[in-house]
């Protein structure tokens, strides 16, 4: 029999307690004793084949189970609504469109002009969502007056949850300890224009 990395040849018993006495396989050393005290009460493995060979096979009913879960989530992520659900808002059908024609592009170049009232932002970010979810894209800097950035942060994190950083010249000037370009320290920035365009922060895009 085998214990652990041991080929058990013998075994002596004290008090009533097994120690087993082999071959390490892996040096070969000789006259190895292992107390059955440090044997696990089950042997778990890894590797699909060391469960075969020991027999550690699950029931069929809970494969399937799993197996249909695994197809479900992989028709999940190629449904091509994938990024435009599970949005907090009551959508209008024009938002809907306009954030599945655009978020199917590759690095999509458009201008939202909406009048006002019209759900602007749910666009912009539904498509943002609809980018990351579909792995087009990892990092996203929004740039808004700064009157609205709080309000961007908020809805951002509301509806879509995703959090975003807020970067003003504190944050720049803390950031500039880690990173020689503050924007490459956070995946998702969100600054003002008039902070973009200042002097002081020198605005460099990460590569």
């Amino acid at each position: 029999m085998k214990a652990g990395n041991s080929r058990s040849k013998a075994s002596q018993k004290d008090d009533g307690l097994l120690t087993y006495i082999g071959t390490r396989l892996d040096t070969e050393e000789q006259g190895v004793s292992l107390r059955e005290v440090f044997l696990d009460s089950k042997l778990t493995f890894n590797k699909p084949q060391d469960r075969l060979f020991a027999g550690q096979i699950d029931r069929m009913d809970r494969f399937a189970l799993r197996y249909r879960a695994r197809k479900f989530q992989s028709e999940q992520v190629k449904h091509q609504a994938t990024g435009l659900r599970g949005i907090r808002a009551s959508l209008i059908p024009h938002q809907l469109h306009i954030a599945n024609e655009v978020g199917k592009r590759h690095h999509p170049r458009v201008l939202l002009a909406d009048e006002v009232g019209l759900g602007k932002t749910i666009e912009a970010g539904m498509i943002i969502h609809q980018q990351l979810m579909a792995g087009r894209v990892e990092r996203v800097l929004i740039i808004v007056p700064e009157s609205l950035q709080h309000q961007w942060l908020v809805e951002m994190l509301r509806r879509f949850n995703l959090r975003f950083s807020l970067f003003d010249d504190g944050r720049y000037s803390e950031a500039q300890h880690d990173s020689d370009n503050p924007f490459e320290t956070e995946q998702l920035v969100l600054c003002s224009l008039d902070f973009c365009t200042s002097q002081q922060t020198a605005l460099r895009p990460a590569r």
